[in-house]
């Protein structure tokens, strides 16, 4: 999965860059808002906040998301929220955030 993650960060980078011209460079996703579900350790959802965008990565494995959770810490992404949460319950959640 790390191997492809540049793989899949670059063709979302440039799916929303073409749909969504003029962001500020360098952060070619500022001003995004992506939800990743079934985020697993992580990866991708870090690769989509290190290029601007507000990430919210949910996974019903509380042991994936505290494997995330330690990364997002370690390297200080802000942008970036990990919940431990079923899909089912997604809505309910994503509201009150």
């Amino acid at each position: 999965m790390h191997s492809l993650n540049k793989l899949r960060v670059g063709y979302v980078r440039d799916l929303l860059s073409k749909t969504y011209p003029n962001s500020p460079a360098g952060v070619p996703l500022f001003g995004k808002t992506i939800l990743d579900v079934g985020c697993g350790g992580g990866i991708l959802a870090e690769g989509l906040a290190q290029l601007g965008a507000d990430v919210t990565a949910v996974d019903a494995s509380e042991d994936l998301i505290s494997v995330a959770e330690e990364r997002r810490k370690r390297k200080g992404i802000e942008n970036l929220t990990y919940l431990d949460v079923l899909v089912e319950d997604l809505q309910e959640i994503l509201f009150q955030l």
